[in-house]
């Protein structure tokens, strides 16, 4: 029964051995002389995790007719960015799995890091003035659409009236010149 122990004990000593470590040996200096060991980072912040259940029935017409029931679960992950979005994000990643991978040093992390900072930082004040300058522009052809409608109602509403008054001054120059109603000789 010993034994058994001391073999349970060596097998689950390889297993965990072999298991991905949740740290990383980090340069502390440019120089790669001093090291720390610091937790791994999360390359997957930026996405979206996705959970789905499809339903479904799959009939089989073949043979015996049958129905079968099927559920699927699904998870994983999702992005919507646009390309500029998907390149700082992909930089982002390759400087994590770097990090992980012990392979650059802590200032030069910082450094890379700090360089994206910025580049989002400017993307998303550029992604503001761009939404800011389409409001402008929407409103700006509204404005125009708006002008050009009334410009439009105004030559009808003129036309509109210019027919009204020629239709009665050619209806009241026809009740002028009609004749008058014939009466009996003499009254």
């Amino acid at each position: 029964m010993r034994v058994i122990t001391i073999i349970m004990l060596a097998i689950g000593a390889f297993v965990l051995a072999g298991c991905k470590s949740n740290t990383v040996m980090i340069a502390m200096d440019d120089n790669f002389t001093q090291f720390r060991e610091v937790p791994k980072l999360d390359p997957n912040v930026h996405k979206d995790k996705v959970k789905s259940i499809t339903a479904g029935v799959s009939f089989k017409l073949v043979g015996p007719v049958s129905a079968t029931p099927q559920l699927t679960f699904t998870t994983g992950y999702q992005a919507h960015w646009n390309d500029t979005q998907q390149e700082l994000i992909r930089r982002y990643e390759e400087l994590v799995n770097a990090f992980n991978s012990g392979i650059i040093s802590m200032p030069e992390y910082n450094r890379q890091l700090a360089k994206l900072n910025n580049y989002e930082a400017e993307t998303k004040q550029l992604a503001m003035e761009q939404r800011e300058y389409m409001r402008n522009v929407a409103q700006i052809a509204f404005a125009e659409l708006e002008a050009e409608t009334t410009k439009t109602q105004i030559k009808e509403f003129a036309g509109k009236k210019q027919y009204l008054e020629n239709r009665i001054s050619s209806i009241n120059s026809q009740l002028k010149s009609m004749p008058a109603p014939r009466t009996k000789k003499g009254s």
